[in-house]
């Protein structure tokens, strides 16, 4: 046993401790680090961008209430329009298509005035 471990102690004598030197950076380390600060910068500017364009889009309430809302479709539809063709029209006449989702909430959505009111049946009357 004595012996094992005396041959142990030699083994490990052989090692020596190197000295301890400074860190050495790298260029290829230098350049990457500046690559994701470049990376960053890009999208904090991407994002400060897209929420001021965004501030600036937004229509105050006062503006919002003023719209008034179209009277009458001046064609009264008699055909459905495709998804195609209420784009075309939302994007050439922005009237028209008010008008036109008017005209048709009218007849599509049920009533809700008058005697046959579908609000009176959550009212009780």
């Amino acid at each position: 046993m004595i012996d094992k471990d005396e041959k142990l102690e030699r083994y490990l004598a052989e090692f020596k401790p190197r000295p301890i030197r400074n860190l050495k950076i790298t260029a290829e380390l230098a350049t990457i680090r500046l690559r994701r600060l470049a990376a960053a910068a890009v999208l904090v500017m991407g994002v400060g961008i897209s929420l001021w364009l965004a501030h600036q889009g937004n229509a105050p309430v006062a503006q919002i209430a003023a719209i008034q809302q179209p009277e009458a479709f001046s064609n009264p539809p008699f055909i459905k329009l495709n998804g195609v063709a209420l784009t075309k029209l939302a994007l050439e006449n922005s009237q028209e298509f008010d008008a036109y989702l008017l005209f048709e909430s009218r007849n599509v959505l049920p009533d809700l005035q008058g005697e046959k009111s579908t609000l009176r049946v959550f009212a009780g009357q």
